[in-house]
């Protein structure tokens, strides 16, 4: 777990990096100089925007790889819930949300998370 937890980390502080760079030029650069376009036939993005684009998408990548975790240790899991908590206590809009289960129900990212941990439960963890 604490090697995903990096990743996501890692991917996390990117996105906000990018995400700064992309605002300050926004705030500099008026509406009619922006080339970035996005319509019903086609989306045209470019500079930064595509960066934050990218960014984003590893993120999400990062977020996505912590909910397949299934801790085998008591310390695995409080490690897990650690991290998220921290990180939710930072940024509260932060994981992805409306995701699909099995059954196709929409289900917010911590239901998986949870999940698993209660896989790791009923399998048994070792102190």
């Amino acid at each position: 777990m604490p090697r995903r937890s990096k990743t996501h980390k890692r991917a996390y502080a990117a996105y906000g990096d990018v995400l700064g760079e992309h605002s300050k030029l926004e705030d500099e650069l008026p509406q009619h100089l922006r080339k970035s376009s996005v319509d019903v036939w086609e989306a045209k993005i470019v500079g930064t925007e595509q960066a934050v684009l990218d960014v984003s998408e590893a993120e999400t990548d990062a977020a996505m790889a912590l909910v397949d975790v299934r801790p085998t240790t008591q310390a695995g899991m409080f490690a897990l819930l650690e991290y998220v908590l921290l990180h939710e206590k930072r940024d509260r809009l932060c994981w992805p949300s409306d995701l699909e289960d099995d059954e196709g129900k929409q289900r917010p990212w911590h239901y998986f998370m949870l999940e698993n941990l209660a896989v790791s439960l009923t399998l048994g963890v070792s102190a």
